[in-house]
């Protein structure tokens, strides 16, 4: 089975300083891979993301532009136990010009779903990540990216954009399912300006299967 993105998201964002921003009522459907994109003002920590069953989020990666005084993050659960949830993310101090984006995929692996990261921050009209620290394995990966940029933010071939907030942050939420296995960065396009970028990489899977497999029997190799 291919992952694909399940045309299903939530968003929310305020300008107010805030203790926790939740994207409330989205319905996902048991076996998901569920990414949350994140972004806020200045580099104040995230220090969970949960749904209101209390499943927690696993940390991804978070990158903090100083050029832009932006933050952002992604997370993800793997195996969503499915229904309507409300996702809420909690910050270490109240945050303020937040954005919060929740987005559904079919496909992905079970479990070990989670393969490898890219994050960036610089000034400039296309902001990008850089490749993906680890060169994805196979083919049919699929690559989540999440910006906070300037103004005019906007998702670059060959992603596709789910989101973007166009008010206060510029937060843009973006996805590519990759046809051949490939070093890739994410990209955006925008006015000028500071940006904070960060992508992950996750496997379909078969894949995630057959390279769990390898890691334990290299470690048995190795005694």
């Amino acid at each position: 089975m291919a992952i694909a993105y399940a045309s299903n998201f939530g968003a929310t964002n305020s300008d107010g300083a805030a203790a926790t921003r939740t994207v409330s009522g989205l319905t996902i459907s048991a076996g998901s891979l569920v990414v949350v994109g994140l972004n806020h003002y200045t580099d104040i920590s995230v220090t969970g993301v949960a749904d209101d069953l209390s499943a927690n989020a696993t940390f991804a990666v978070a990158r903090y532009g100083a050029t832009g005084t932006k933050r952002c993050e992604l997370w993800y659960f793997m195996n969503h136990g499915g229904g309507t949830r409300n996702f809420t993310v909690t910050y270490a101090t109240s945050a303020q010009y937040g954005y919060v984006c929740v987005s559904e995929y079919t496909g992905a692996a079970l479990t070990d779903a989670f393969e490898g990261k890219a994050s960036n921050n610089a000034s400039g009209t296309t902001p990008t990540t850089g490749n993906l620290d680890v060169t994805p394995s196979v083919d049919g990966m699929l690559i989540v990216g999440h910006c906070t940029g300037y103004t005019n933010c906007a998702g670059a071939a060959p992603f596709t954009q789910i989101d973007v907030d166009g008010v206060s942050t510029w937060g843009n939420h973006e996805f590519y399912v990759q046809p051949t296995k490939a070093d890739i960065a994410a990209t955006w396009t925008q006015n000028s300006g500071g940006y904070a970028a960060v992508a992950a990489s996750f496997l379909p899977p078969s894949a995630a299967g057959i390279i769990q497999h390898a890691h334990h029997h290299y470690q048995n190799m190795r005694g």
